[in-house]
This record gives C-alpha cells, sequence and structure tokens, in this order.
C-alpha cells in the first residue's frame, strides 16, 4: 500500500467502477491521487524490487531444494507467496543465456584449412544451374516444390558466400547461439506433450500443469547450467581438482533432480517414476534432435 493521500471521489481511475475503499474490486487498482512526488516514485520502485525480490527467492527456496514441490503449490492455487512461472521463466533464461554467452563466446579465428566444409561447393553450386537441371527432367522426376525451395535457398547461400566460407562458418555459428534461446521455449511444449503422454492415465493432471511442471524444471535446469559453467570456467583457471569433483556431483544431482521432481509432483511409485524418466529422456533425445536439426539448418540458411 502506498503512502498517497486517498481520493475522496468513489470512482476508480483505471476502469470506472464505484469504489468501495481503498481498492477497486474490480481492477485492483489503488484509489489515490494522481500527482505524486519524487520520494513517492521512488517508495514506490523500492517496495516493487524489494517485493519482487522476495517472491523470487522464495520461489527459488522451494524450487532448488524441495524438486516438485513449487509445481504442486501452483497447481492448488497456493500463488500469492510465489513468483509467475512464466516470469521466473523469462526471468531466468535471459540471465543463463546472458552468462553463457558472455563466458563461452570467444572471437575464433576461421583459417581457410580449418574450415570443415567443402570449398567447391561453394564455387560449383549455382540457383541457375539447379534451375537448369531440373527442367531437363521429366515432370514426373523433378523435385517437389518444398524440396526445390530448400534446394534453391541452399545454393542461394552458397552463392552469396562464395569466396568467404569463413564468414559464413562465423555468421552462422553467431546464428545459432542467438536463436538458441527461442528454441528452448519452442521445446517446451514438446516436452510438456511427452509429460501429458507418460502419465495420460492420471487424468487428474491437465495438460497446463504438465506446463508448469515442464517451466519449473526448465528454470532449475538453467540455475544448475549456470552454476556448472561458472565452476568450470573458474576451474579452468584455478585448477583445482575440489571444483572438478563438484562439477561431477552437481552434474550428477541435475539428473536425480528430475526423478525427484517427478516422484514428488505426480506421486508415483518409485519403479514407474524411473520407467517414466527414462522414457522421457529417451523421448527428449529424439525431440532435441529434430529442433537441434532445424535450428542448424535455420542457423545455415537465413543468415
Amino acid at each position: 500500500m502506498s503512502s498517497l493521500r486517498q481520493r475522496t471521489e468513489p470512482i476508480c481511475l483505471n476502469c470506472g467502477t464505484t469504489v468501495q475503499g481503498r481498492f477497486c474490486h474490480l481492477c485492483g487498482q489503488e484509489n489515490v491521487e494522481t500527482r505524486e512526488s519524487f520520494w513517492s516514485l521512488l517508495q514506490h520502485f523500492v517496495y516493487d524490487l524489494l517485493h519482487f525480490d522476495g517472491k523470487f527467492f522464495n520461489s527459488l527456496k522451494h524450487l532448488l531444494f524441495r524438486p516438485g514441490f513449487l509445481t504442486s503449490e501452483y497447481t492448488r492455487g497456493k500463488r500469492a507467496g510465489y513468483l509467475n512461472p512464466i516470469r521466473m521463466y523469462l526471468f531466468v533464461s535471459a540471465i543463463f543465456f546472458l552468462v553463457v554467452f558472455k563466458l563461452t563466446s570467444k572471437e575464433v579465428i576461421i583459417e581457410k584449412d580449418d574450415i570443415q566444409l567443402d570449398p567447391t561447393s561453394f564455387r560449383s553450386a549455382s540457383i541457375s544451374s539447379y534451375d537448369s537441371i531440373q527442367q531437363r527432367l521429366p515432370a514426373g522426376e523433378r523435385d517437389g516444390w518444398m524440396l526445390q525451395w530448400l534446394n534453391r535457398k541452399v545454393y542461394s547461400t552458397l552463392e552469396k558466400y562464395r569466396g568467404r566460407e569463413s564468414e559464413f562458418l562465423t555468421r552462422m555459428k553467431d546464428r545459432f547461439f542467438h536463436l538458441l534461446p527461442t528454441w528452448m521455449m519452442i521445446s517446451l511444449p514438446f516436452f510438456s506433450l511427452a509429460l501429458y503422454l507418460l502419465y495420460i492415465r492420471k487424468r487428474r493432471f491437465y495438460f497446463s500443469e504438465h506446463v508448469i511442471f515442464s517451466i519449473h524444471l526448465y528454470v532449475a535446469t538453467y540455475l544448475q547450467l549456470m552454476v556448472l559453467i561458472l565452476l568450470n570456467t573458474v576451474n579452468g583457471i584455478l585448477k583445482w581438482d575440489v571444483l572438478s569433483w563438484l562439477s561431477v556431483t552437481l552434474t550428477l544431482a541435475m539428473f536425480f533432480y528430475a526423478y525427484r521432481a517427478m516422484r514428488n509432483f505426480y506421486g508415483q511409485s518409485l519403479p514407474k517414476t524411473f520407467v517414466k524418466y527414462m522414457l522421457l529422456g529417451f523421448s527428449m533425445i529424439i525431440i532435441a534432435s529434430f529442433l537441434l536439426f532445424a535450428l542448424g539448418i535455420q542457423s545455415a540458411l537465413f543468415i
């Protein structure tokens, strides 16, 4: 609640509803005077920051040390004391990818001898030669419209970077890493769908609840990976054996965390949870392979 004086007019300035008390019962806006001093603005900023921090760290504590608990609380309707899952995902993923890009991005100079692509493909390929070959083929043997579009896109890219193979690889790498956050978000509904199919017989779970579980698991994984990357970065400088052991321990803990979260949230027995955990891992290998392939194609052809 702010320290501003309450308005005498009982009409909400936001939605026009008649207000009974200090807050509008319809939209929640506080019915106070609109003119604020600098001190009042500062108070609002500090309150919002501490309010966010309080929810964030409370959510973080339960998320990391009580796998599955935060999702259970959210699905039961106990949400006031915790940060919204989507806000948490956006906030943590932004920090995670910022840290990853900062710690892993290096100016790599690619020499011609290091290029893995065949340079002759850049010199010989062209859209005109492809179109000429297609026109000479019988109508029934020509590529379909989708394959034609893909081939023309490939040849267009090869023509564009002919003689600049090193620049092509560098730009492809940069685009790949910049698109990675978007594709990780795209993978969320696929991961949730895999959970939905695994627990389809437990009809008390809606698809949206699998999505919430997936978001919390992704956030926990981002945080664990961030600590792991920081440990490995420091270990690369200090060369301490204890840091290597910590990295191995954290890696194993990450796998156990996902299993424990499934066990706690879905409430099934140890054997059932373990089997579904393995099936989920296998499903994610297939999904991740497909998405990484699509990401690689997009990175290579749209630069």
